[in-house]
């Protein structure tokens, strides 16, 4: 479905280029130029004049601005972060301490054992029972 016949489309075509030759030849000037780059320049000022107010007065009601959100977000990621690596280690050390539990008591065990031993010692097995008992401390000496 078409809306224009094919001799206002041509016409239509020649007027936008005829619009955007003299646009271009208006704005091709060193003038409009310099008057375009001095407008833009007190842009930025008043811009840069309205965030300098806002933050002023964002301060002044003790309300925090963009950029204390910034630095607080990114303390609570660094905080976050240091957090995990504690869990890590706190999990570490209880998993170790439990280890070492067990082998505390198995050192307890082998001590009483060899308690036991050395009460129910013979005169006549006594060096040999005293080797075995040595040779228990020694593995269990061997455990840390």
């Amino acid at each position: 479905m078409q809306f224009f016949d094919e001799e206002t489309i041509r016409i239509l075509e020649k007027l936008e280029q005829n619009c955007n030759k003299q646009l271009y030849n208006a704005t091709d000037t060193l003038n409009f130029v310099e008057c375009l780059n001095e407008s833009l320049n007190i842009h930025v000022q008043q811009v840069q004049s309205a965030r300098q107010y806002v933050t002023e007065c964002l301060t002044l009601h003790d309300v925090p601005c963009k950029h204390s959100i910034i630095d607080l977000s990114k303390y609570v990621i660094k905080f976050e972060d240091r957090l995990d690596m504690l869990e890590d280690f706190v999990y570490t050390v209880i998993k170790n301490q439990r280890k070492v539990q067990i082998k505390v008591s198995r050192v307890k065990e082998g001590l009483k054992s060899a308690k036991s031993d050395l009460y129910s010692i013979d005169t006549n097995n006594r060096s040999t029972k005293l080797l075995t008992i040595s040779q228990q401390l020694s593995e269990l000496k061997a455990m840390f």
